[in-house]
């Protein structure tokens, strides 16, 4: 009899007490965390075949939709209630729903004209609900550690319906919720993890409509070093990379002196994807001129262990197709203050022997008279420096060279300097200016044995490569 069941199961619109309808036999209830299902019996009593038929058509209908509501009350109160999720808000008493629909099929019991008899099974899939996930159905978490100790994160997870008490939202709602949406549980999965990360590839979704769910997935990569001046993970610049190659070059020096290193060469090859958001206000120039230069400029210096780098220019290409820039970025690095370094020795002696005629009736006789002989000798240095001064790298030398070549038996005795300065331009804007200092200094000395003095003996300290011949006069006949 029509509304005098003690259990009433209601889907959408339709209920098993509406006229025409009776719940009979066994009704079946099972639920575990993801699915609830009832199936029950069913009876349609019409006064004549056509209202019956309305009555059957009635219910096929309402069973036929999907994402309805689902109640079942014993004896007046409801002991299951459950809400699509996309759809409302359920209350204290109510449950949200990811997936609800039903199925029936026609019994061969009561099938008279006026009656037919139907099997319902209503299945519902439980929103995720569980403090701490909320909206979460599953998740996946993977980390990997490269062979140097870089680490990458993989997460993927699954987002339902899943309203609470007061509040309702699709499962695109849940998986953009700042507290259990996809992208907090990535930030909360970092801080646990430690460091700085930056996704290195696409973050993708799929939507499952009939059952209303979305699935997102996403990777991340550990992030070591700074992407530019900003910080380490600069939402400008995605997924950078650049390799650093370094041309040292020999430069002259002088042994047992000042080490002199030239200008070093520097060539960056970079790439890094420009972040969408961040091109709607600025440009692709900017780009290079505000963060990729000054940034790398300002850590070769340091990855080198140079004083400075000096910016030449770049060949550094967009592709707006793709939102990336790549290409070279050309340095010089200065390593040392003193860039040359070069000594030159010229000698220069005249023995004293003077050849005197003989007029004996033969060609070629001489006398030969042996006086006092000159010898001189200049040293030139030259020297290459920043700035202005390279008197303090040539000073050095100078004292230096006295001592060598008086121990050689030689006295100083006059000295010349030029000195010009230049300024290297290197670029307007980014490269600045180089002042580099040009230095020569000849340094004059002569060979001297002061009588009665404890260098008395200093002829026989000849440097090498000199050989003195001790001549006396007679005859020569060639």
């Amino acid at each position: 009899m029509s509304g005098s069941r003690t259990v009433i199961i209601s889907y959408g619109s339709w209920a098993t007490n509406d006229t025409g309808f009776n719940l009979t036999g066994v009704h079946d209830i099972s639920q575990d965390e993801r699915k609830f299902t009832v199936s029950f019996d069913v009876v349609v009593v019409g006064s004549s075949a056509a209202q019956a038929r309305t009555y059957a058509g009635t219910m096929v209908t309402a069973l036929n939709q999907r994402h309805q509501t689902v109640v079942v009350s014993v004896g007046g109160s409801d002991f299951y209630h459950f809400v699509d999720g996309a759809d409302g808000a359920p209350s204290s008493s109510q449950e949200g729903a990811e997936f609800i629909q039903a199925n029936w099929e026609l019994l061969g019991t009561h099938r008279t004209d006026k009656t037919r008899a139907y099997r319902v099974t209503i299945e519902v899939t439980r929103a995720a609900k569980q403090t701490g996930k909320l909206g979460v159905l599953d998740q996946s978490i993977t980390v990997i550690t490269s062979a140097v100790g870089k680490r990458g994160l993989s997460f993927r997870a699954q987002f339902t319906p899943g309203p609470s008490d007061s509040e309702s939202g699709t499962a695109q709602d849940r998986h953009d919720d700042g507290t259990y949406g996809f992208d907090a549980l990535v930030s909360a999965l970092q801080t646990v993890l430690g460091g700085t990360w930056e996704r290195n590839g696409i973050k993708g979704t799929a939507y499952d409509e009939d059952s209303r769910t979305l699935s997102a997935w996403a990777s991340y990569t550990e992030l070591l070093y700074d992407q530019s001046e900003a910080g380490t993970d600069d939402p400008a610049l995605v997924n950078i990379r650049y390799d650093i190659s370094v041309e040292r070059k020999s430069a002259p020096a002088i042994p047992e002196d000042v080490t002199a290193r030239p200008f070093t060469g520097i060539g960056v090859s970079f790439s890094s994807g420009i972040d969408k958001t961040w091109l709607a206000s600025n440009s692709y120039t900017a780009a290079i001129e505000d963060k990729i230069i000054p940034y790398i400029k300002s850590t070769l210096a340091i990855e080198i262990q140079s004083q400075s780098v000096i910016y030449l220019g770049h060949g550094l290409k967009a592709d707006p197709m793709n939102l990336r820039i790549a290409g070279q970025i050309l340095f010089l690095a200065i390593e040392s203050n003193t860039l040359e370094l070069s000594k030159r020795v010229v000698d220069s002696a005249f023995t004293g022997d003077v050849f005197v005629p003989v007029l004996d009736g033969r060609r070629w006789t001489r006398d030969r008279h042996t006086g006092p002989g000159t010898w001189t000798r200049r040293v030139i240095i030259g020297t290459k420096v920043i700035g202005e001064d390279a008197t303090q790298v040539t000073g050095a030398i100078e004292e230096r060279e006295k001592k060598l070549q008086r121990a050689s038996g030689f006295e100083f005795v006059n000295w010349g300097v030029s000195t010009f300065s230049v300024v290297e331009k290197f670029h307007e804007t980014l490269g600045g200016d180089v002042t580099t200092t040009t230095q020569m200094l000849e340094l004059i000395f002569t060979r001297a044995n002061p009588r009665g003095t404890e260098n008395s003996d200093a002829d026989k300290r000849v440097p090498k490569g000199h050989v003195e011949r001790g001549l006396s006069g007679g005859n020569f006949d060639g």
